[in-house]
């Protein structure tokens, strides 16, 4: 099994030690079905697996991220809102085929629950369209604690209709 760099993104000296970087590696096998499709400065790799190599219907993107823990110098000098930025890269690839986003999001939510319930809006309001929600089992986590980060994940979920994986597979 060899495995093949698809991207390296430099971490950076801040203070007494190097923070961030991100490193992507597919088998080689694989690498004729998996281009770059974007990079963004923060650090931010979208990558495609073409339809046409996986024998899927659509292509699938995959976000890759190492947002920097809340409290990190090198956080503390981005002048970047990494949710901002997934969310928005979210919203434009939905419409291309599925979308992953993988990483190091540094973002606990405990076990607060990824996916809004249906509230049933549709049926007092003409306006509001109604949406169903998937159905995903209830996510089980080991750490229970929640910070600013874990909120703006939720949010992000929220507002894009991605469901968390971990805790759940």
């Amino acid at each position: 099994m060899y495995l093949e760099k698809i991207e390296i993104v430099k971490n950076v000296k801040i203070g007494t030690r190097s923070e961030g970087g991100l490193a992507i590696f597919c088998k080689t096998k694989l690498t004729d079905g998996i281009s770059i499709d974007r990079e963004l400065d923060c650090g931010i790799v979208i990558i495609k697996l073409k339809h046409e190599f996986f024998n899927t219907a659509n292509d699938i993107h995959i976000c890759f991220s190492n947002i920097p823990h809340e409290k990190s110098n090198f956080y503390n000098k981005c002048d970047v809102d990494f949710y901002d930025i997934i969310e928005s890269v979210c919203l434009e690839y939905k419409e291309k085929g599925s979308f992953l986003v993988c990483g190091d999001l540094n973002s606990p939510i405990g076990e607060i629950d990824d996916v809004l319930s249906n509230d049933n809006l549709n049926l007092y309001l003409d306006s509001v369209d109604h949406v169903e929600t998937p159905i995903a089992p209830k996510r089980h986590s080991v750490d229970k604690t929640v910070n600013a980060f874990g909120r703006k994940l939720l949010q992000l979920c929220y507002n894009t209709e991605l469901t968390i994986a971990n805790g759940r597979l």
